[in-house]
């Protein structure tokens, strides 16, 4: 079963804005995110997968 958080832990998590989750949301770039009634759903799994590229490679 996929485990969901809330777009301020996913925030929190990814040390980034609401804003700026609400725009990847928009951006479909969330895959697997649910909207329930006004509330958005986002699966945990994304907040590994998401990457806002400005990690520096080695």
């Amino acid at each position: 079963m996929t485990t969901f958080i809330t777009v301020k832990e996913f925030a929190r998590t990814r040390r980034c804005t609401t804003k700026y989750v609400y725009d990847l949301l928009a951006a479909g770039r969330l895959k697997g995110a649910r909207k329930q009634g006004r509330v958005w759903r986002i699966p945990e799994a994304c907040v590994q997968k998401q990457s806002r590229g400005k990690e520096k490679s080695s």
